[in-house]
């Protein structure tokens, strides 16, 4: 883990032990999120658009949708990480909102041009699957290990 990165995968969201981690990254994550995110902005709304447009327009489309489906999660972080919270490094919900909204738009970019190469949901859902999994693992993991560093 790169360690100047550490101060922000403390999200108090998960402060979990091992088996909770675990079932959150590899059953809650996948099922509860990934599965549904995937099927309705590159399965459902990519087909709709790409069939009254084109590709590029689906692409444009439900990766912007994607970002800001994501400000209230960005703002459920700002709440219960320190470092994204209003005296934090990252300089309060506003600008972690913002980040998160551009981040996750790029995201889907990726997710759409898999689903646009593959025909399929398969390979956006195991790349979104890694990404959401492997930060939940990643924060408790820091949780577990009492990881700090200065300014976190």
């Amino acid at each position: 883990m790169i360690p100047g990165t550490h101060r922000f995968f403390r999200d108090t969201r998960y402060r979990l032990g091992l088996g909770p981690a675990v079932y959150t990254a590899f059953v809650a994550v996948p099922l509860g999120t990934v599965v549904f995110e995937e099927v309705a902005f590159r399965g459902v709304l990519w087909g709709l658009v790409e069939d009254a447009y084109d590709a590029a327009a689906a692409t444009v489309v439900t990766s912007i949708l994607f970002g800001l489906w994501h400000v209230l999660p960005a703002l459920a972080a700002a709440r219960t990480n320190a470092a994204l919270g209003p005296s934090g490094p990252g300089s309060g919900p506003g600008r972690t909102v913002l980040a998160t909204v551009a981040f996750t738009t790029v995201a889907g970019v990726v997710f759409a041009e898999l689903r646009r190469r593959t025909g399929s949901l398969l390979a956006p859902v195991l790349l979104h699957w890694a990404a959401n999994g492997i930060g939940v693992l990643v924060s408790a993991r820091l949780w577990a290990t009492g990881s700090r560093e200065s300014g976190g």
